[in-house]
């Protein structure tokens, strides 16, 4: 599997990831192997089939998680700040949003579902920023000889 984009950055990652999460996204290849595992379409070992765009109507109101988690599937979505204000929603008080996204000028593939080309980290802080968060950390993952072209950010639910 290291292939998949999580593969790739789970060394780095998982230690954001503790207690009762959501990978949304996931694929094949959650981020820890109890995270509950979002995706469109049906892979072995997820949990929910279920639309990015609307993670909230997925669960019972009030529900919230210690942290979320997405690698490679905001770009995917067209009106991405709405999905990212649900899935910040999601979020406990102290919580944290952890976003892999291609980088716009290091990813140089071709994917047919992408809405946007990516982000860099200086504007993945301004749209956490926007949603009450505060930033934890936020880095280029670039690591041409292991095809690593990713925009990384770590931000926390404040309010």
């Amino acid at each position: 599997m290291g292939y998949l984009e999580t593969s790739k950055i789970r060394a780095r990652l998982i230690q954001y990831c503790n207690g009762c999460g959501l990978d949304i996204g996931c694929q094949t290849d959650k981020i820890r192997p109890e995270a509950i595992g979002i995706d469109q379409k049906r892979y072995e070992g997820m949990n929910i089939t279920g639309d990015a765009n609307n993670i909230p109507a997925l669960f019972p109101v009030g529900t919230t998680f210690d942290y979320v988690y997405s690698s490679h599937c905001l770009e995917d979505i067209k009106y991405h700040i709405t999905a990212l204000a649900g899935w910040a929603k999601m979020l406990r008080q102290g919580g944290l949003l952890i976003l892999q996204v291609p980088h716009p000028t290091l990813f140089k593939g071709h994917n047919p579902d992408h809405k946007h080309p990516g982000w860099t980290p200086a504007e993945l802080i301004v749209m956490v920023k926007q949603l009450g968060m505060e930033v934890v950390e936020a880095f280029v993952d670039d690591v041409p000889a292991e095809n690593r072209y990713s925009s990384v950010i770590v931000a926390k639910k404040v309010c």
